[in-house]
């Protein structure tokens, strides 16, 4: 309502609020990213700030206290992504992307547009990709059960040009459809 409305003079409350929710209120923060992101001016200190939460053993920082638990890092690295969305130039954001694709995506691949080109995103996805092909599981030993970032990796690694992967990627889609006409015919 706020973006529609166009209240750039909401975008520091919203920012308040992602910097420190009250307990409970949780939810809604990635939409609340989002009209930041729309309403308000994402600034080098404001990147500098959530920067931190994008490297791997990320842990909350006094500003962005109190927060749960469970919630805390896991919350902000989704916040962070939400609101670092349009600097895939920083080198920070940048291998985030790369660390965080299956765990971020569609924010991810939306950091990665502008690079894509970059050798290190063929070198990373395709390593990931290697570690899912290696779950990649036999169900009743006639039937191939892909997981979710398996097919996401394939699907993103086929567009960028990768061989291997467009093999996959039709590998996938072709289980995909089978298991939909499987479920097809049960309902009728």
């Amino acid at each position: 309502v706020l973006v529609s409305a166009g209240a750039r003079a909401a975008a520091p409350f919203l920012l308040s609020i992602l910097r420190q929710p009250t307990p409970g209120e949780t939810g809604g923060h990635l939409e609340l990213a989002d009209a930041y992101v729309a309403l308000g001016k994402v600034t080098k200190p404001l990147v500098d700030e959530f920067a931190p939460y994008l490297v791997r053993d990320a842990t909350v920082q006094v500003r962005h206290q109190p927060r749960e638990d469970e919630l805390g890092v896991n919350l902000l690295r989704a916040v962070a992504f939400r609101l670092l969305v349009g600097r895939g130039a920083d080198d920070r954001v940048f291998e985030a992307a790369l660390r965080w694709f299956c765990e971020q995506h569609p924010v991810s691949e939306q950091i990665l547009r502008k690079r894509r080109t970059e050798p290190r995103v063929l070198e990373v996805l395709r390593a990931r990709f290697a570690v899912e092909q290696a779950k990649v599981v036999t169900r009743d030993g006639r039937h191939i059960s892909y997981s979710p970032d398996y097919a996401l990796l394939a699907r993103y690694l086929a567009r960028l040009g990768d061989a291997e992967a467009k093999v996959a990627n039709e590998r996938v889609k072709k289980v995909k459809r089978w298991e939909d006409s499987k479920n097809r015919d049960r309902y009728e």
